[in-house]
């Protein structure tokens, strides 16, 4: 037996304006995406349809413009409260043309699901009856069905892990995310949204992290209309266990979570190891499916929600491992999400999404068509492409390990588990978003893009023979890129003994390699320190055509951190490279 629709009437007291602001049907109305019949259609049989409509805002233009030039990472209290007084002239005129639309609708019948606040939209369930006057109002310029979608289907694997693949602890080596780290660049100051299921905050990957959480979840409306899926039975929660895993059994976003800045302070890194983490819970439970599903108008407002704290955080990048099954061989602009995402890269802040696992040769699935994300394909150890990813070359912009990594798992504090798809691609590209943020937070998105496109190593489709290759990031390699003066490579030390009969002397042999990425810069020498916390105490200097350096009459099995630098003829210094010479 059908459930039937709670009817809720809302009348919005506001004022009509003045006939000079109203919108014409002529002027605003475009209708792109409107369908009616199929809407309609679904009322009838439902009793009710879940729908997000664009709102005609006069100059949304200019004051989103106004908005977006605020960017993340500045600090400055005044630069800080311009960017909320420009937030705050976008907010005021999305809530009154919102206010209008709900202003003809009285006494229609109706339910408002999401409003938002710098995004032009108001998602409502409305009954047949109620669509057809919808569409008649002026300020509500397009409507849209507002679908739930599963987790991306994920590719599969065998039950035990093979060494062959890349599991998250040699996965970040394969994308130089180690040698970024050796640079001192390793995410901090920095923060990484992450869009999923959720997070288990206590695991040992996230322990000593700053964890946002944020809950975004309208719940299943057929099996309950009241309450959302968040963890306090609402449809949103802020706050500590807000983004909590519904169930330990959805745990793809602890998981992806992980890669991107997991932490366990020994052998299980994510990229970002040291970035923070801003989760926003954006999956609903549906008890007839028993399974997870992520409306349009959720994602909308976390995506929202991350722009709107890009002045709290220093935000590197959004990830977004999630994506319906329909293909898209070219841009998918009209996907309501676009407009969210492109306010984000205005702002400075990436999105990367997952391209999908349906194994296309030239299409991915959306929110990776929208023109401003940044779509990820998979890639295995061996920089073979994974068979299940979705290539394009107009829309996928890079690649990475997605083949059997193990990241975190909720079902304990310690649990570890190995996913596959590019679900698992994506969170390596956050992360290094991250990395290369500490390094210049001013860097635009689509620079970063260039520099991980150019720094990275091409990777070919056997299974798409047309398609154009892909880049494979490699962060280490777009840092030094980056550096004016790339640090030595391949330091390495051990210690020897040099016995004679009156004493044995210990001697500590470093060694180290001429960075490729220094020629042509005129290196003339290179400085060699001890470290002692955060201090670098000179040992030596030796010229360009030595790379081994004796540090003599130490003591046995003593633990000591080296760096090295290259000095070119003008006197800069490159940053160091360090090795823990361990026993």
């Amino acid at each position: 037996m059908k459930l039937k629709m709670k009817i809720t009437f809302l009348l919005t007291a506001v004022l009509l304006v003045s006939s000079t602001t109203l919108l014409t049907d002529s002027q605003y109305r475009t209708y792109g995406d409107f369908k009616y019949d199929q809407l309609g259609k679904i009322a009838a049989e439902k009793g009710f349809v879940r729908v997000i409509v664009k709102l005609g805002i006069p100059d949304i233009e200019a004051l989103t413009a106004a908005s977006t030039r605020y960017k993340t990472g500045n600090r400055d209290s005044a630069y800080i409260q311009a960017a909320y007084n420009a937030d705050l002239a976008l907010e005021e005129v999305i809530s009154h043309a919102r206010n209008m639309v709900l202003y003809r609708l009285n006494g229609s019948h109706y339910r408002i699901n999401r409003t938002y606040n710098t995004l032009p939209f108001v998602a409502l369930s409305i009954t047949a009856e109620t669509l057809e006057r919808l569409r008649r109002i002026p300020e509500a310029i397009n409507i849209v069905e507002d679908k739930a979608t599963p987790l991306p289907t994920p590719a599969e694997q065998s039950d035990t892990d093979d060494i062959s693949m890349p599991q998250l602890i040699n996965s970040v080596g394969i994308i130089g995310a180690d040698d970024a780290w050796g640079l001192g660049y390793t995410g901090a100051g920095w923060y990484v949204a992450v869009l999923d299921t959720g997070i288990l905050t206590s695991h040992e990957m996230f322990q000593g992290k700053h964890i946002v959480e944020q809950c975004y979840a309208l719940g299943d409306d057929w099996y309950d209309r009241e309450n959302g899926s968040c963890p306090n039975g609402r449809t949103q929660m802020s706050g500590p266990g807000s983004a909590a895993h519904y169930e330990n059994r959805f745990g793809h976003g602890s998981h992806v979570a992980g890669i991107v800045a997991g932490n366990n302070h020994n052998d299980r890194l994510g990229v970002a190891k040291d970035a923070n983490i801003i989760a926003v819970q954006v999956f609903s439970y549906f008890p007839y499916e028993d399974d997870v599903l992520s409306w349009d108008s959720d994602q909308l407002r976390g995506l929202e929600y991350v722009y709107e704290m890009r002045n709290t955080y220093n935000i590197a990048s959004v990830n977004m491992s999630l994506g319906g099954s329909d293909k898209y061989s070219g841009y998918c602009d009209s996907d309501l999400r676009a407009a969210a995402i492109a306010n984000l890269k205005a702002a400075g802040i990436a999105t990367a999404v997952a391209s999908g696992n349906s194994s296309y040769c030239d299409g991915v699935n959306a929110p990776a068509c929208v023109s401003s994300a940044v779509a990820v394909n998979s890639s295995d150890k061996d920089d073979t492409e994974s068979y299940f990813g979705n290539w394009s070359d107009l829309m996928v912009q890079l690649m990475a390990p997605g083949d059997r990594i193990l990241s975190a798992d909720p079902i304990t504090n310690n649990n570890y588990r190995s996913r596959s798809g590019t679900s698992m691609a994506a969170p390596h590209a956050a992360g290094a978003w991250a990395i290369v943020k500490q390094y210049d937070g001013n860097l635009g998105v689509n620079e970063i893009v260039s520099l991980l496109k150019d720094s990275g190593r091409a990777i070919s489709s056997s299974r798409c023979p047309s398609a154009v290759p892909d880049s494979r990031i490699n962060v280490g390699n777009a840092i030094y890129t980056l550096l004016t003066l790339s640090p030595p490579i391949n330091l390495s030390a051990e210690q020897v003994t040099n016995k004679s009969f009156l004493r044995t002397e210990y001697i500590n042999t470093i060694t180290w390699e001429s960075n490729p990425l220094n020629q042509g810069k005129n290196v003339v020498q290179y400085r060699i320190y001890e470290v002692e916390g955060s201090q670098l105490n000179l040992l030596a200097e030796v010229n360009n055509s030595t790379f081994q350096y004796w540090h003599r009459n130490m003591k046995g099995n003593e633990d000591m951190t080296y760096a090295v630098t290259a000095v070119d003829d003008q006197g800069q210094e490159s940053l160091p490279t360090y090795y823990n010479l361990e026993f």
